[in-house]
This record gives C-alpha cells, structure tokens and sequence, in this order.
C-alpha cells in the first residue's frame, strides 16, 4: 500500500475512540499488567502515545518542514511516559490523549502537504535520512501497533484467568486451556472456553502480526 494522507487521516482520526471505548472504566487488574520487563501495560501505552503527540511525530514533522536534513531531531525517549504519567487516572490520560490528537490533525490537515512535501527529507539521529512521507506513515503504524497490543495482553490475561479456574473445573477446562498455554510460543494460540461460550485465536505471520478475535457461542459439553 502506498502512503496516502486521507488513509492516514482515517486511522490517526479513530485512534482516541478506539482506546476510550477499549479501556475506559475498566480496573487496574486489566489496564496495569504489562507482559514481563521492557513491555508496556495499556495504562504505559496511552501515556506513551501521549508523549509521542508532543515530542515526536509533529515536532519533526515540523523539523523537516522548516530545516529539512541540516538539523538532527532529537533523540526520543520511548519511556519517558513512567514520569509522565505518575498520579494520574486512565480516564485523565485518556482524555489529554484525545484533546492533543485533535489539535494535531487540525495543523496535520492545514498544511495541505504536496507530493513534493512529502519527499522532504529529515534527518533522523540513528537512521539518518528519511522523508516526511516516512515519519507520517510511521506515525499510523505506531497506531496500529497498539491496536494489535492491547487486545493481545488481554487475551493473554483471559488465558491466565482460564488457567485459574482448572482447579475448580478441572473436568470442562484441562484440555482446552493447558492446549492454549503449550501454544503460545507457536503461531497459533487457542484457548476454548466451554462455559463461557468463547473461542479466542490469535494468529501471528512471520513478518507482520495480525490479531483475529472470533466470538461465537459453543454447545455446551
């Protein structure tokens, strides 16, 4: 796919929806867990995508425009956001992420880029060269990266959860969780769960990943 400013706009636009009405109101044991070190929880990520509304994608943006490559950007702290976000609830993130998004796409969409604009180069500190057209797909990426996160760390959780319940269950759950949980390292990860009436499967491609949630009410064992 070639990189299109309308198709950017139509995820960069969504993206606050999408992660108020994912996470909003739900408790700490689904929003703090992350997935060992060096992994972000869902309350890491909203902070994360905070901070990379006002340091990185318009700061360059706006770095290329005016200096093209004779200026380096910054170097840009990834996990800035664990001071950032200290004392703070996920709904006030959530809602300084939203405000933020919307006053950047009303500058995104007044510069009325050309294709010329777009092959604008910047100079970034570890890859050297790139163009404008490279940090603006990259910040629609970015987006995505997190929609595929977040449902990913809850599936995980839901398993774990599962997990949980063998001992009590052990005759409905054995088989179909412990299959889940020997095959989470392979591309194909199943947790069946009879009583509740849900298949989960996540299916993961050698050079992107994909997550498929399939919600479908089972026959009762």
């Amino acid at each position: 796919m070639q990189y299109s400013l309308e198709r950017s706009y139509e995820i960069l636009d969504r993206t606050p929806a999408v992660l108020q009405s994912l996470l909003a109101g739900l408790s700490d044991d689904w929003i703090m867990p992350n997935e060992g070190p060096e992994t972000f929880s869902p309350y890491d990520v909203v902070g994360h995508l905070i901070y990379g509304e006002k340091t990185d994608w318009t700061a360059r943006a706006k770095m290329i425009l005016e200096y093209g490559n004779t200026k380096t950007f910054e170097k840009w702290n990834r996990v800035a956001m664990y001071e950032e976000s200290k004392g703070r609830s996920m709904q006030q993130l959530l809602d300084e992420f939203a405000a933020i998004r919307k006053e950047n796409m009303i500058w995104f969409r007044s510069l009325n880029l050309t294709e010329n604009d777009l092959d604008r180069k910047g100079m970034h500190p570890v890859l050297g060269d790139v163009t404008l057209r490279h940090l603006l797909a990259t910040w629609v990426v970015h987006d995505l990266t997190f929609y595929r996160f977040k449902p990913l760390l809850y599936i995980d959780m839901f398993i774990w959860r599962c997990v949980e319940l063998v001992s009590e269950q052990k005759k409905y759950y054995s088989r179909s969780v412990e299959r889940g949980i020997d095959d989470t390292n392979n591309y194909f990860r199943r947790c069946v769960c009879r009583h509740a009436g849900i298949y989960i499967c996540t299916a993961h491609h050698m050079h992107l990943s994909h997550l498929y949630i399939y919600m479908r009410l089972l026959p009762k064992p």
